[in-house]
């Protein structure tokens, strides 16, 4: 009598697209195992290019795991090629844990490249997981040996890639270092042996760095003023987008200007994100041509340092009420833009809520702003935005690439700012936190962004033990 038909979905994942355990080669061991067992393929989940050290960013494994736990996925096996496939989480019950969701929902795992069956003896129990720890411990040797390699490289004056800053562009050299081509946005060295430094680019671009650097360092002339002065000339910036404060700071902050490598600020081993103290950064002098003088970047960090006398709160207020006369009216968009004025965030922590610094300049809200307002403080992050339409994790992320490579930055105001997005609340809800969002686009959040999202979690995790 004929056996009946297996139905079987796939699950395939690689960590970068240069591995020899490629999705291709892992779906054709698939395959060949399939013909050869009687099972039929009916679905595939893959995550390319996705590491193995996380599960928040692997949509494929995340999908999988909803099918299976919803019941009647519509298959009743699922083909892994090893153990490792499922990650080389540095818990290894982590692994094992997504394993069991699938054998307790009723759907059997087999692996297509293991020697053993997985059919819950004990060999096959002890075996498995002395595969995961090796995944686990594979994961640490080789994130050590990279962190190593890379650091030695940089301190040899090579770029260890990431955007390059503005009026910079980068360069191939070979072992020898000769020079072979300058790359475009998006390209990289593809041969075994090449590196890539930085060389100024174009000459518009530097003579706008230059400017930068007198206007702050020998003009005293504020940052928003200087972010002011290049948007209202329409000085582009490297992506097209608009200056900020946050990107005129990081460009006067750029020891690449002066032609030092720097490299370590953020240690980004096994998954997780940390801002490094300053005596454990690697910094290469003379690593690449200069595009200001050493006098000028430090005449710049030198104000950074001094002591600014603190703003009275007379003098807060005064600000404010220039601006309300200037503009007719406040909003937190109309003060963060304008270049004479605090960021709003100023005015919070010194006098509390929008409405009550307002009260203080006797300035009286109109019924939408207040309506925000009042939504803000009874509600937190998520105030009232209006009816918006559903959209997918995938237009979040296109929508938000886009807002990133225009300001340079991400933040709760510019994803509530942005129009046919939730709020910056529900977005962080969708990809679990802000933290995991800004790392799936690949931002790197500032010191005080950072402070904010620790403070925000502790909080959170201070309401679900109150409500426990």
């Amino acid at each position: 009598m004929e056996q009946p038909i297996i139905r079987a979905a796939q699950y395939v994942r690689m960590s970068t697209d240069h591995q020899r355990y490629s999705i291709e080669f892992q779906t054709s061991v698939n395959a060949a195992y399939a013909a050869s067992g009687g099972v039929e393929i009916v679905r595939t989940y893959q995550d390319a290019g996705i590491s193995g050290l996380t599960f928040e960013k692997r949509a494929g494994l995340r999908g999988l795991l909803a099918d299976v736990m919803a019941g009647d996925p519509g298959f009743s096996v699922v083909l892994v090629y090893d153990v490792s496939r499922w990650g080389r989480f540095q818990d290894p019950d982590e692994s094992a844990h997504y394993e069991f969701l699938c054998r307790s929902a009723g759907v059997q795992v087999r692996y297509t490249a293991e020697p053993f069956e997985n059919d819950g003896s004990l060999a096959s129990s002890l075996v498995k997981q002395l595969k995961r720890a090796m995944a686990a411990e594979f994961s640490r040797e080789l994130s050590a040996r990279v962190s190593k390699t890379q650091r030695g490289l940089a301190s040899k004056g090579f770029w260890m890639g990431g955007p390059t800053a503005y009026g910079l562009q980068r360069q191939i050299v070979g072992p020898n270092g000769e020079v072979r081509a300058v790359l475009k946005p998006g390209e990289r060295a593809a041969i075994r042996g090449e590196r890539v430094t930085l060389i100024p680019g174009e000459a518009a671009e530097l003579r706008i760095i230059r400017r930068i650097f007198r206007w702050f360092a020998h003009d005293h002339v504020p940052i928003r003023q200087i972010v002011h002065r290049l948007n209202s000339n329409g000085v582009p910036t490297q992506v097209g987008g608009r200056w900020s404060s946050t990107r005129v700071r990081a460009l006067l902050r750029n020891e690449a200007y002066v032609g030092t490598n720097v490299i370590g600020k953020v240690s980004n081993q096994l998954g997780a994100r940390e801002p490094q103290p300053k005596s454990t950064w690697v910094r290469a002098r003379h690593a690449f041509e200069p595009v200001i003088s050493q006098r000028l970047f430090d005449a710049a960090q030198q104000r950074f340092r001094k002591n600014k006398a603190k703003a009275s709160d007379e003098e807060l207020l005064q600000e404010l009420a220039d601006a309300l006369g200037r503009h007719g009216l406040l909003s937190r968009r109309i003060i963060e833009r304008d270049p004479f004025t605090h960021c709003p965030a100023v005015y919070q922590q010194r006098f509390g809520r929008m409405a009550e610094v307002y009260e203080r300049v006797r300035y009286t809200m109109n019924p939408r702003q207040a309506a925000i307002s009042a939504a803000a403080f009874r509600d937190g992050p998520n105030h009232h935005r209006g009816k918006r339409p559903k959209v997918s994790n995938e237009q979040i992320l296109s929508t938000l690439a886009v807002v990133l490579r225009e300001n340079g930055r991400l933040s709760v105001e510019l994803i509530n700012e942005t129009p046919g997005l939730p709020s910056a609340f529900v977005v962080g809800k969708r990809f679990g936190s802000l933290a995991s969002l800004y790392e799936t686009l690949g931002y790197e959040p500032n010191r005080h962004q950072l402070i904010a999202m620790n403070r925000a979690t502790r909080k959170a995790k201070a309401l679900s033990s109150a409500r426990i």
